[in-house]
């Protein structure tokens, strides 16, 4: 992988691999933006391009320093918290000073990503400070935080700053897409995510997994009566609830894409099958999703309203996500 491999982004992964085209690479970097878009992904990357030993302005994947794992390369460290601490301290600041004083071993840079930054405490950000005035030659920094507010602003002062935000629907489903996610659940966890790939990764939960299911015998059931009977008996959770009209808006979405030739068609019931919506029903769908959704997020009985909304569509929903184990 290289940084031209990740999804989103262009921006920021244009102005990285331009500074290593030209040879104009600060001495330290912030990385900054909301939790799980992935900042960590590009600065492993980065410090990747960084240490790569041609001289393309990305990682060629390919030389004696690409095909080194992060944990074992000798010019790349990474300092985060250690188990169950919630602060970064100076002694590890220390240990980071010492690797950077030391000559590169491969090629002519060493690199140290620390993250969470916004975590050391005052005796490591001066520490911090310190290495950030007077930077051995041939050393680059880079800190990842989600809130750079928590960082002093001397050492915020002393980056380059480059700011992350969230990704589009589109993006985050591709990042999925690219870990190995069939198109359906890319698709549904991506309209979840709130464009944070890391969020939308995290969903491979059970109350997921019971999602899945639920939409697949939901979609099935012949009337109102079995929809009512399944929701009274199996419904677990609003957050499972929530999950099941997501999935389902995910898919819908996907096929009026699909439909306006915006994308390869996913199939939501299969518009020359049994039970297939035309265009009109599926923007009825879709709208009918959104505002169950909407319900969901006050106060409103969850088995009560995907009930009347899952009653409403009984027999005309068919071919609910494959559910594999």
């Amino acid at each position: 992988m290289a940084l031209s491999d990740i999804a989103g982004h262009e921006r920021q992964l244009a102005l990285l691999k331009g500074g290593i085209r030209r040879d104009a690479i600060g001495p330290a970097y912030l990385f900054f933006g909301p939790p799980g878009v992935g900042k960590r992904t590009v600065s492993m990357e980065f410090a990747k391009a960084l240490l790569c030993l041609s001289e393309g302005g990305d990682a060629c994947d390919v030389c004696d320093s690409c095909r080194r794992s992060p944990e074992i390369h000798p010019d790349l460290t990474y300092v985060t918290l250690e188990k169950d601490k919630k602060i970064l301290r100076k002694d590890q600041i220390d240990v980071m000073q010492h690797f950077l004083s030391l000559t590169p071993s491969r090629g002519s840079r060493k690199v140290a990503i620390l993250e969470p930054a916004e975590s050391m405490n005052l005796s490591a950000a001066n520490a911090m400070l310190k290495t950030l005035e007077e930077p051995p030659p041939g050393t680059v920094i880079i800190l990842v935080a989600a809130n750079p507010g928590g960082l002093p602003p001397t050492v915020v002062s002393r980056c380059q700053k480059v700011s992350f935000g969230l990704l589009g629907e589109g993006q985050v489903r591709e990042v999925l897409r690219r870990e190995g996610w069939d198109e359906d659940e890319a698709a549904a966890a991506a309209a979840v995510s709130e464009g944070s790939p890391g969020l939308a990764m995290s969903l491979r939960s059970e109350a997921w997994k019971r999602a899945l299911r639920g939409l697949e015998a939901l979609c099935a059931a012949p009337d109102a009566g079995a929809v009512l009977e399944y929701v009274d008996a199996k419904l677990k959770d609003r957050t499972e609830a929530e999950f099941i009209l997501h999935i389902l808006l995910g898919k819908a979405r996907g096929e009026m894409r699909a439909r306006l030739g915006l994308e390869a068609g996913r199939g939501l019931s299969g518009e020359s099958g049994p039970g297939g919506l035309d265009d009109d029903e599926l923007q009825r769908l879709s709208a009918g999703l959104v505002e169950t959704v909407r319900l969901l997020g006050g106060n409103v009985n969850m088995k009560l309203a995907l009930g009347s909304f899952f009653s409403d569509w009984a027999g005309r929903l068919t071919g609910g996500p494959r559910v594999s184990g």
